[in-house]
């Protein structure tokens, strides 16, 4: 019997109740190119207004000032894409690419921390160790080529990306 009081429930587009499908690679890249452009153009805006431009080129940045650089930069990730990530999965060049990220289990959005701490955090922390960061953010890229499409930051965080259904 049906409830009259029960309010209408309506899809908002974050529900994927069947198969899915995962976003091709010409999404994921170019959803990758606008975020890495967001994120030269918060770091250049970054450098300049720090006065480190200078020590960045010549390799003489203090330790200390890229800890404090590292900090403010994921301050400025999350006012890009936060709030993004938290309602629907995506970033400004998912948003753009039409694609979603998702838990590997059940296709449901994940919260944003652990999409920070999991996907994000550690392929961020490898890259900054010299030599061996640029082999494994090539080795992560390398991996969206299997058949599943993911990527080593999705194995670690539970997650795929799929074509936004919204």
């Amino acid at each position: 019997m049906d409830d009259p009081y029960k309010p209408p429930q309506a899809s908002l587009g974050m529900e994927h109740d069947g198969e899915v499908e995962l976003a091709p690679l010409s999404a994921r890249f170019w959803g990758a190119m606008v975020d890495g452009l967001f994120g030269l153009g918060s770091a250049l805006a970054l450098y300049g207004s720090l006065d480190i431009w200078d020590q960045i080129v010549a390799g003489t940045v203090p330790t200390m000032v890229l800890v404090q650089v590292g900090v403010l930069g994921l301050l400025f990730f999350c006012l890009i894409h936060g709030y993004t990530l938290a309602t629907r999965g995506q970033t400004l060049g998912k948003v753009l690419a039409q694609t979603q990220i998702v838990s590997i289990e059940d296709n449901s959005l994940l919260p944003v921390w652990k999409i920070l701490l999991l996907r994000y955090a550690p392929i961020t922390v490898v890259t900054m160790i010299p030599i061996i960061g640029n082999f494994a953010t090539l080795i992560d890229i390398i991996y969206i080529l299997r058949d599943d499409r993911r990527c080593i930051h999705d194995h670690i965080a539970g997650t795929k990306v799929i074509r936004y259904v919204g």
